[in-house]
């Protein structure tokens, strides 16, 4: 049972390099890293420097909330918000739809709510980025703005 284990980890880590698709893990989340040195911060100092920059270049940002729980002092548990939506949406100065997922400086986890929603965005159109700092969402933007 272990070898076979093994080996068919190793077949779709092979796979997955062959194809250049990311790694997903068994409940369909993906752990994500930066692709340029940021500073080591909290998801809120990241989100809060991130959502100042943006909105100085021109673009409209507003917070999703989403979650679930009981709401308002009632019995009944209540879902609210888009599920997988990313933690900022709004747009770019071209009028361009803009989804920005934050993670913690050192890196984070998307779910699988959270990569469907990724992909459904980018395949109407808009742009989806998820970034671990300042550093890294300038780089991403550099697509997006003419910075």
């Amino acid at each position: 049972m272990r070898k076979n284990s093994k080996r068919i980890a190793f077949k779709r880590f092979a796979q997955m390099l062959r194809h250049g698709k990311p790694s997903v893990r068994k409940n369909g989340s993906m752990a994500t890293k930066p692709i340029v040195p940021v500073a080591e911060a909290t998801e809120a100092e990241v989100t809060k420097e991130c959502v100042e920059w943006l909105r100085r270049h021109g673009c409209r940002m507003k917070r999703q909330n989403n979650g679930a729980g009981y709401l308002n002092d009632s019995p009944n548990y209540a879902t609210y918000g888009i599920t997988g939506s990313a933690d900022f949406t709004g747009m770019l100065p071209s009028g361009r739809r803009l989804e920005v997922e934050f993670k913690k400086g050192s890196g984070g986890v998307l779910s699988k709510d959270q990569i469907d929603y990724m992909i459904w965005t980018r395949g109407c159109g808009g742009a989806y980025i998820c970034v671990h700092g300042l550093e890294e969402l300038k780089e991403k933007m550099k697509n997006f703005l003419d910075i």
